[in-house]
């Protein structure tokens, strides 16, 4: 695999090494804020790392951030400039990882209301619906870490026999 995912197994191991990343940099202390397909590179073995940390805060800093974020991938409250953390991240690679495995058409409702539109996630195995509907809850106290995002991760892709 040189660039980007071709199945739907590769896709669930990209996503799988960026949570491991992202839960690295996040026991740095570090929200990289503005996670999008066009920030996971690919090293000449195929793995993927995170890039552009152009925008990333300290967990905890009052640093106002530039609003550069994929609208349709950033999270609420990131869009409403309402306090964040490392779940603001979490929401972004939901949103991501549903762009993957079900690419959003024309007349997409992905901003009412911040929630995945339900004829979307009925074309998804029920496990995987449910793993990305906790990914992008709207309220971020109910999304997992990265360390959570990546175990239930693992567990969905064995039992769609993807890993």
């Amino acid at each position: 695999m040189d660039t980007a995912p071709q199945t739907s197994a590769q896709a669930l191991q990209v996503m799988l090494a960026v949570l491991r990343g992202l839960a690295f940099v996040h026991n740095c202390n570090i929200i990289h804020t503005d996670l999008k397909p066009e920030n996971v590179l690919f090293k000449r073995n195929s793995e993927p790392a995170i890039a552009d940390f152009g925008s990333a805060t300290e967990r905890g800093s009052a640093r106002e951030l530039q609003r550069r974020a994929n609208v349709r991938l950033a999270s609420p409250e990131l869009l409403e400039n309402w306090p964040f953390d490392t779940h603001t991240d979490i929401y972004s690679l939901g949103q991501t990882l549903l762009d993957v495995i079900s690419p959003p058409g024309p007349d997409s409702m992905y901003l009412a209301l911040f929630q995945i539109p339900l004829e979307e996630l009925q074309t998804l195995p029920c496990s995987m619906a449910n793993y990305i509907r906790g990914l992008v809850a709207t309220d971020p106290t109910l999304r997992p870490s990265a360390e959570c995002a990546a175990e239930q991760l693992q567990s969905v892709a064995l039992q769609l026999g993807c890993c």
